[in-house]
């Protein structure tokens, strides 16, 4: 189970998340949407970028500082 800050990659891209296969794939976790069935993530190169994903579509990675 993710946590709020941990760095995660997107495991299942589908319609909902296809524009954001050209972004390096590490995200940080905001926040979460219904009981952590969703994850509020934003994208580590370009911040700007922001959206709910559901959490099983992502996991956790270790990233180097």
């Amino acid at each position: 189970m993710p946590f709020l800050n941990d760095l995660v990659e997107i495991t299942h891209f589908d319609d909902g998340n296809q524009q954001n296969t050209y972004l390096p794939n590490i995200w940080k976790i905001i926040g979460f949407k219904f009981n952590k069935s969703k994850s509020i993530i934003l994208n580590l190169q370009s911040p700007e970028i922001k959206h709910s994903i559901s959490s099983w579509k992502i996991r956790v990675i270790n990233y180097p500082e």
